[in-house]
């Protein structure tokens, strides 16, 4: 039964997805994510962020004010409004930007994605 997240119909397969992706996350299986943990995860993917930014960020999402990130408020921000680009040119722009002579025609490099992610 497809599950209504702002706005948006997620099916059962992708909320399993985002439910497996937020369980790896949440790595004392408490049933939410805090700031210790996405600081973990950041440093794990090489970024550097301050602690005050990652609790700055979890504020920002955690709507019941508890200083964590429970299941629902992270399927809001993973599946909220996403600014996707809109045309055919804007989306063959973007996946050039990312193809390499180096890598095989429809994939990135793990360092390439790392460049993006970080900026």
């Amino acid at each position: 039964m497809p599950l209504k997240v702002g706005g948006l119909e997620l099916s059962d397969s992708e909320v399993a997805e985002f439910q497996e992706v937020f369980d790896l996350v949440d790595k004392d299986k408490g049933g939410s994510i805090d700031a210790d943990e996405v600081l973990e995860l950041m440093q794990m993917l090489g970024m550097k962020p301050s602690r005050d930014s990652v609790e700055k960020m979890i504020s920002e999402i955690d709507k019941d004010g508890n200083g964590q990130v429970d299941f629902q408020e992270f399927l809001q921000v993973m599946a909220g409004p996403q600014q996707l680009p809109h045309t055919k040119d804007e989306l063959l722009r973007a996946f050039r930007t990312f193809s390499s002579e180096k890598n095989p025609p429809g994939t990135i490099s793990p360092k390439e994605l790392e460049a993006a992610l970080v900026g």
